[in-house]
């Protein structure tokens, strides 16, 4: 296996990830490779379409991290450009999701990690 790819799995495997996923993590190392290498060998990218990709574990997958770390992106991105932006009144954000398993897990991170954002925009 790649040294990137062993440093992105060392890093799910060591840091604050749930055990769920950590335990696929292991399962890939042990028994299927490949997919594990598929799985990290880069990060899912954003395009038209917005944040698009098979669900599962890892940085090139759709799943709470990846969809926690694309909306902290957003949120950063937002305050970058616009440094003095104060939120009043009515503030939002659109989330589209079909229905597929764990989108009502990916809807409710995205509405927490980006209410906080509008919190922060508030002081």
């Amino acid at each position: 296996m790649d040294k990137y790819i062993e440093e992105r799995v060392a890093l799910w495997l060591n840091d604050d990830y749930d055990a769920d996923t950590k335990a696929q993590i292991k399962e890939y190392l042990q028994n299927n490779p490949d997919e594990l290498t598929e799985a990290f060998y880069r990060d899912l990218e954003f395009g038209t379409g917005g944040l698009r990709g098979i669900m599962g574990v890892g940085t090139n997958r759709m799943n709470k991290y990846t969809v926690g770390a694309a909306t902290q992106g957003l949120a950063n991105y937002l305050k970058q450009q616009f440094p003095d932006i104060k939120v009043g009144g009515y503030a939002g954000c659109g989330f589209y999701a079909i229905n597929r398993p764990n989108m009502s897990d990916f809807y409710k991170g995205f509405v927490t990690w980006f209410n906080d954002f509008l919190q922060f925009c508030k002081n």
